[in-house]
């Protein structure tokens, strides 16, 4: 063969190979991970390198996996795999460096469960799903945590089913993000007294999605973030960012609830530290650090340090010692109490034989027994209390007894019910705890009825304002049930018999009923019988009652009683559930809560005793009937008397005469001199230890944050504010509550303004009611006056506006829903009782501020002691929440008006005159005494000067003059000071029980031989409409050597030199303006000085009021016709008010008066009863108000 022509064909041969075989890598030219069998290993890592990849190359696109379900995206749809180990649980794989067809093709990202190819494996082991982007990039972090070691699968695609010619580059990474990118696997810190850090990194950090944080956020734009989680160990730790990396911009955090995975609660913002407050030690929060700037590039400059520091405890617990120990209920169910064992210090009562030891630290309890078998237990103990253990101990503080001890629940089975026993928390291992170091403490017994009950009346007549029982008032007899169990009570039945002077309501309308704690009727019987489940018997056979109904709640049906026993149960078919979501209703505390209730008219003539009868309640509760006997109360029935008019002596109530005392914490660290009965005190009031149903505590701030805004939002009207904003319903106990201080100081309505955490003020109690009737205060008072009036009242305001529930939706008539703003709910409606006899009610409190509420009682002719008593009347679940201060048990006393007021300046030999009005509601301060001093005033005497006064009424007010014997001055009686003393009888005069108030007059005995030559003829003065003093004097006979000084008192007393006026020749007339205005009283006098010697004028006293009008006179008493004046310093229309001393109205009309003194006459008032009488007038410039007295002719 030709060589030429050979190498022609040879090479043509070769060229056609070589099309051929590029033609065939042409048109299979897919990516090499095209497959899942090929698919591209990339390694994570924390800064790794990306991998270059596409979805199409030069020969052609990527093919689709066939055989996935299309929930991520277009089954058909062209892929490339890749495959990495897990370093991490949460890696983020990311796409990087987008082409311009994948950012518009809307790129997928899937993660799978398995290394495995099999399609239907695939299938079902998808772990999460990105979506393209317009922007660059794209990740994924897959929804499930990886294990660490395992190889998992990665698909890259579109969701397009074809992939047009052009250019499909990307780059991928696996990035091993933070370990605590999410919140399911925050890093977890622990907090202490000092900064320990724990180091953190931003880079790889993503942003949580979706965050679910309830508004309002802490800052919109967030890039990343990381997550962390510590126990609360104190109130208020400081959170701090330190040593903060270049890369990590626009650090913040953000503290926030323990709700991952749901909806998380905001409390606080910070850049790189929040100040904390209000925490609930024991409580888990979260923390999120994030960022709002750019993602750190690197991790070496995106560091970082975080610590939680929690304040140095520096006060030990209020009952660390025995003398501080806290009032614990016992219950049949468990009441929980907070403690904290924070820098307690032991005791110096030693542990008894039994108890294990040592004693490292303890806290104290008691409780009054109430069966023998009794179980402390505690809980929710914090991770620093450690080893705890429990003594019981009867005795006394420095005299105990071990009876018990162990570990919790401890289980006592031979107390004494009645007695009072102490109980000893401590432990016996490590230090005392600074943080964390809380507990939850309760007593319960089995020996108690899982049903509780009390019982009560209102006085229906005076049920809005309150008064004693008088005859012919309607009482509404109330045995109040409450059942928390979530067990079923059967056999349901209640029986009573009419209260003493008493008579039975028996008209058409009047029924027997079932009410809720509002006193909402829930079910109405006739009194007849046969018909319903309700009868009534006027003369009922021996062992029956008056009164029968049979009970029943939800669909049960209560039966119709065949007779009027407690012992027949046959017929009372029907049942009640207590607690849980299938309880019945009416509800209340998480239970079963009603009240039985029918009306009496009293009967009974003033000074008759009204005596509640034994009612029964009687239930099934699955082993045989168990009965409850209500308490026999008794009531006076009486005439009412105001309140104290005219002076009051000293307070004998305990708790710092009725005040409670004060402090510049929020709490009172301890508890009442006598504790209530049945609740529990709460000594550590707080956002986290709230004052519950059947608990009370002493503050001064109705705030448990101690918040000085009074118009923070309220339920249900709390919107979108920060945790610790001014205005959240978080400054408000439980979103509801008033914010205000306590009333000491004030004498009104308004009491004082609440104060912050810095200021000192007055401590209140603070009652969130029981959910059955019983007491909130005794007192037992010795060294009582005999025969001497008292007053016994206190200041009461209700603090909930808002807390009505109506669980039986029947607030108002024909609506079925409670006001959208919320309602008051329960009424407090409060009895005064003395030695166990029920003298006055409140009525219902409203909501309208304080009011003061008491009566007035007389002492027996030789009673020297009372017990005193405040019982609730009203329910608790849904209202009834309270505030009580400036208790008072004080004597009603005279007021002493001495003539002369202040000095007496005599001459040698002049005849000196002094006098006293003795004047007083009551008529019995008739024995009087007066007394004398020779040491200025430090000791005085009794004189024989003494007698009976006859008093005369007069103004309202009896009234009676004690004269001193005339006596003549001389050097003896110079600078002698002069008082007089008041008593109800002669013994009470001699023994203490006198009174005299601080007033007192001074002779003052002057050598007159030498003769002045200025005569002093007059000294007035006057008020100007500003209260300005002006005051005027007349002379003769005044030189250039005359000077006149002005001199000031506020008590008579005491005077000083306020200015001085110089003698002019001849001039007579003299005046000076007081530059002070006169609030209240001030007495003036003028001293007359000239070379040598000096004289003294007369006391002028001006007194002012804050009032623009007032009566200038007025008949009293009066008849049939009630005449007065009344001054106006304009034209106005007035209202004229007659009202009864209860408040009750007797006659009211309008009136013009005109500019000046009018003259008013009311007539035809002869048909009123015998007594006392407010006369008022209510105009623009306020109310004046005058008591009266109608005589019968």
């Amino acid at each position: 063969m030709n060589p030429i022509r050979f190498l022609r064909s040879f090479f043509r041969g070769l060229l056609c190979f070589t099309l051929i075989l590029m033609f065939s890598v042409f048109a299979t030219a897919q990516p090499a991970n095209d497959n899942c069998g090929s698919s591209t290993l990339l390694t994570s890592g924390f800064a790794p390198t990306p991998v270059a990849g596409v979805l199409r190359n030069g020969g052609g696109p990527s093919t689709a996996t066939a055989g996935i379900s299309a929930f991520c995206g277009d089954a058909a749809s062209p892929d490339v795999w890749y495959r990495f180990v897990a370093q991490s649980p949460f890696p983020s794989i990311r796409l990087t460096g987008m082409s311009a067809n994948l950012r518009t093709s809307n790129t997928r990202l899937q993660v799978f469960n398995t290394s495995s190819c099999a399609v239907g494996t695939l299938d079902i082991n998808s772990n999460g799903c990105a979506s393209g982007t317009t922007a660059n990039s794209l990740s994924l972090v897959p929804s499930n945590a990886l294990t660490p070691g395992i190889t998992y699968l990665v698909r890259v695609f579109t969701n397009a089913a074809s992939i047009a010619p052009g250019t499909w580059s990307f780059n991928i990474a696996v990035v091993d993000v933070p370990p605590n990118n999410l919140c399911g696997t925050p890093t977890i810190l622990t907090s202490s007294t000092g900064c320990i850090t724990t180091t953190g990194n931003m880079y790889g950090a993503t942003l949580t999605s979706p965050t679910n944080i309830t508004a309002p956020d802490c800052s919109a734009g967030v890039t990343y973030d990381v997550w962390y989680r510590f126990v609360a160990g104190t109130t208020n730790p400081t959170i701090s960012l330190s040593n903060i990396g270049t890369g990590f911009q626009n650090p913040q955090m953000q503290l926030l609830s323990n709700n991952c995975g749901s909806t998380y609660t905001p409390y606080y913002c910070g850049t790189t530290s929040i100040n904390a407050n209000y925490l609930n030690p024991g409580t888990t929060y979260f923390i999120r650090v994030f960022s709002t700037g750019t993602a750190p590039v690197t991790a070496a400059d995106a560091g970082f340090d975080i610590c939680i520091v929690d304040p140095v405890t520096t006060v030990a617990p209020a009952n660390d010692d025995c003398a501080g120990a806290v009032n614990l209920s016992v219950g049949s169910n468990c009441a929980n109490i907070t403690g904290n064992m924070a820098i307690a210090t032991p005791s110096p009562e030693v542990l008894g034989g039994t108890c294990a030891g040592p004693n490292v630290y303890d806290l104290w309890y008691k409780f009054k027994a109430v069966t023998p078998n009794e179980i402390i237990s505690l809980s929710s103990i914090g991770a620093n209390f450690l080893s705890p253990q429990i003594e019981i101990l009867s005795g006394s503080c420095g005299s105990f007894t071990s009876v018990l001890c162990g570990s919790s629940p401890l289980v006592a089975t031979t107390l004494t019910p009645g007695n009072t026993y102490y109980v000893r928390v401590y432990s016996t291992t490590g230090a005392a705890p600074n943080g964390n170091g809380r507990f939850n403490i309760c007593i319960q017994t089995p020996d108690l009825p899982s049903v509780r009950f009390g019982n009560s009346y209102v006085n229906i007549t005076q049920k809005t304002t309150g008064g004693v029982v008088r005859p012919g008032d309607t009482l509404e007899i109330r045995m109040t049930i409450h059942h928390a169990a979530t067990s079923t009570i059967t056999n349901l039945r209640f029986v009573d018999s009419i209260p003493i002077n008493t008579t039975m309501l028996t008209g058409a309308t009047d029924r027997l009923k079932v009410i809720t704690n509002e006193g909402l009727t829930y079910k109405s019987y006739t009194l007849a019988t046969g018909d319903d489940a309700g009868t009534y018997l006027a003369s009922p056979p021996a062992g029956e009652y008056n009164i029968r109904m049979n009970l029943g709640f939800g669909p049960s049906d209560p039966g119709i009683p065949v007779n009027n026993t407690s012992t027949e149960s046959v017929s009372a078919t029907g049942s009640g559930i207590g607690g849980g979501t299938l309880g019945d209703r009416p509800r209340g505390g998480s239970g079963l809560l009603f009240a039985t209730a029918y009306r009496v008219v009293v009967s009974g003539s003033v000074g008759d005793t009204i005596v509640l009868k034994p009612a029964r309640f009687t239930y099934n509760g699955g082993s045989g009937d168990i009965t409850l006997t209500a308490t026999p109360y008794k009531l006076l029935i009486s005439d009412p008397l105001s309140l104290c008019t005219n002076s009051i002596g000293v307070n004998n109530a305990a708790e710092y005469g009725g005040t409670f005392g004060s402090g510049a914490t929020l709490n009172r660290p301890t508890d009442l001199t006598v504790p209530i009965t049945g609740y529990s005190f709460v000594n550590d009031v707080s956002p986290y230890t709230p004052v519950g149903d059947g608990r009370y505590g002493l503050v001064k701030n109705m705030s448990p944050r101690q918040s000085t805004n009074k118009n923070a939002n309220r339920q249900p009207f709390c919107g979108a504010l920060p945790f610790e904003h001014a205005f959240s319903c978080n400054q408000r106990m439980y979103g509801h509550w008033y914010i205000d201080g306590d009333h000491t100081g004030t004498n009104d309505a308004i009491g004082n303004l609440p104060p912050d955490s810095l200021t000192s003020s007055g401590y209140m109690l603070m009652v969130n009611a029981d959910y059955v009737a019983s007491e909130v205060y005794s007192q037992t008072i010795n060294n009582l006056c005999p025969d001497t009036y008292y007053e016994f009242s206190a200041w009461f305001r209700n603090i909930c506006a808002t807390c009505g529930v109506d669980s039986i939706g029947a607030q108002f008539t024909g609506s079925v829903t409670a006001p959208a703003s919320g309602y008051p709910g329960v009424y407090p409606n409060l009895s005064f009782s003395l030695n166990g006899l029920d003298y006055y009610s409140t009525g219902e409190i409203d909501t309208l501020g304080w009011q003061k509420k008491g009566f007035v009682f007389r002492t027996g002719p030789s009673q020297t002691s009372a017990s005193f008593a405040i019982r609730n009347n009203s329910q608790g679940g849904g209202g009834n929440d309270w505030v009580l201060d400036d208790i008072s048990v004080a004597t009603c006393t005279p007021d002493l008006n001495l003539v002369p007021v202040g000095n007496t300046n005599q001459c040698y030999g002049d005849q000196v005159d002094m006098n006293c009005d003795v004047i007083s509601f009551f008529d019995n301060y008739v024995y009087y005494q007066w007394q004398v001093s020779h040491d200025n005033g430090a000791n005085f005497v009794d004189t024989l000067a003494m007698g009976i006064g006859s008093p005369v009424l007069t103004g309202g007010n009896y009234v009676y003059n004690a004269p001193f014997p005339s006596f003549i001055a001389d050097s003896a009686h110079h600078l002698v000071q002069y008082r007089i003393r008041v008593a109800t009888s002669a013994a009470n005069l001699y023994g203490g029980c006198a009174f005299f108030n601080s007033a007192r007059i001074i002779v003052m005995v002057n050598n007159c031989q030498y003769i002045l030559k200025t005569d002093l003829l007059s000294f007035n003065g006057s008020l100007t409409g500003k209260k300005q003093a002006n005051l005027k004097w007349q002379t003769r006979n005044e030189t250039a050597q005359t000077d006149f000084d002005v001199q000031k008192s506020f008590d008579g007393t005491l005077f000083y030199t306020i200015g001085s006026v110089k003698g002019v020749e001849h001039k007579q007339l003299y005046s000076f303006a007081d530059p002070d205005l006169v609030n209240g009283s001030a007495f003036y006098r003028i001293i007359l000085r000239e070379p040598g010697n000096k004289k003294i004028s007369n006391v002028v006293l001006l007194k002012t009021s804050d009032t623009r009008s007032d009566f200038i006179s007025v008949t009293n008493p009066f008849y049939d016709v009630l005449s007065f004046d009344f001054n106006t310093l304009q034209n106005t229309m007035a209202t004229i008010v007659i009202s009864d001393a209860q408040g009750r109205t007797i006659r009211s009309f309008r009136q013009s008066f005109a500019k000046g003194a009018n003259e008013v006459k009311v007539n035809n008032l002869g048909s009123l009863n015998g007594g006392s009488y407010i006369l008022q007038v209510i105009s623009g410039d306020g109310v004046k108000s005058r008591r009266v007295i109608k005589l019968n002719k």
